[in-house]
């Protein structure tokens, strides 16, 4: 999915102009948005850093489009309002994939308007990398931030995004939960802020998740006694028709090839891929998984890849 580029500053005299906007975004949005484009020049966060505006998202919504929207404040004492963003009919093509935006877009990633400084001229449109390619056979890419590698306010998101019932404002970032407080949130439509490193981070209500959500049942099949017991959690995909696919979760002895099921312990049944990139529903499979293993006497060992590679022990 591409997405187009939005990017307006506010100079010094208070004035604002457009250097790119979709022609379905509405002119008045960054008048529309002038609370948060202030807070670049708030006393209170006079002394942030570029990283940490970077890092600062405001997932917005109106009548006729959805920005996934950051304020920065640039070296020539600018603010510029940017991001990307969808008409509004297609707002699930933004949301469900807002996670796999914000980890391309964090720094050290340039902002828009850094590249415009430099080359004069911003691309239209912005595709982001996937964080995970269901499609890759058995190898997952290793794209994740690190600034958001096993994050708790990441994680709460990753659900976030799955499983609310509908696409709804929030903010998320280093100092959401300072920003939020000079805003007034419920006039912006936003409904959840998720501070980047406050442990505190809200999640979505659990029994959100439960509703649409039904934990994995996994198959056991009787192990071969070695003393003691090594396995890790692996996820294959399987082509159908049509080019669809579909997958299931494998927990397999350690020292067996990934391709070799004959010994898995434990199985799943298989899940069908749907239109979207459901990561924090996987986040969660997996979750339940090694819940299913620790109930059932393995120990974690060691935390390998995000999808693939968590080894767990038990004596046998």
């Amino acid at each position: 999915m591409k997405y187009d580029v939005f990017m307006g500053v506010r100079g010094q005299d208070g004035g604002y102009s457009w250097l790119n906007r979709p022609s379905y975004m509405p002119n008045d949005t960054l008048e529309s948005c002038n609370k948060i484009i202030a807070l670049c020049e708030n006393e209170t966060f006079g002394d942030l850093d570029w990283d940490d505006w970077g890092s600062n998202f405001f997932y917005l919504r109106t009548d006729r489009c959805c920005l996934l929207a950051r304020a920065i404040k640039t070296k020539k004492d600018l603010v510029s309002f940017e991001g990307i963003s969808v008409r509004a009919d297609n707002e699930n093509s933004l949301f469900y994939n807002v996670p796999s935006l914000i980890n391309d877009l964090l720094p050290p990633a340039k902002s828009f308007y850094a590249v415009y400084e430099e080359e004069g001229a911003v691309n239209d449109i912005f595709e982001a990398h996937p964080l995970l390619n269901p499609f890759d056979g058995y190898k997952v890419p290793v794209d994740v931030h690190p600034a958001v590698m096993n994050n708790q306010a990441y994680r709460s998101l990753l659900k976030f995004t799955a499983f609310i019932d509908k696409p709804t404002g929030f903010m998320f970032g280093k100092n959401a939960r300072a920003l939020s407080e000079q805003l007034n949130i419920e006039k912006l439509g936003i409904s959840y802020v998720f501070d980047f490193e406050n442990p505190d981070s809200p999640e979505v209500n659990e029994n959100v998740f439960n509703e649409n959500y039904t934990a994995v049942n996994c198959e056991y099949t009787k192990p071969t006694p070695t003393g003691r017991d090594k396995v890790s959690i692996c996820l294959f995909i399987q082509e159908t028709n049509n080019n669809h696919h579909k997958y299931r979760w494998v927990v397999r002895p350690w020292d067996t090839s990934v391709k070799d099921s004959k010994r898995a312990r434990y199985v799943t049944k298989y899940f069908e891929f749907d239109d979207k990139i459901e990561l924090a529903k996987l986040e969660l499979q997996k979750e339940s998984i090694s819940k299913f293993l620790i109930n059932n006497g393995w120990a974690k060992q060691a935390v390998g890849l995000r999808f693939e590679r968590d080894i767990y022990q038990r004596e046998v």
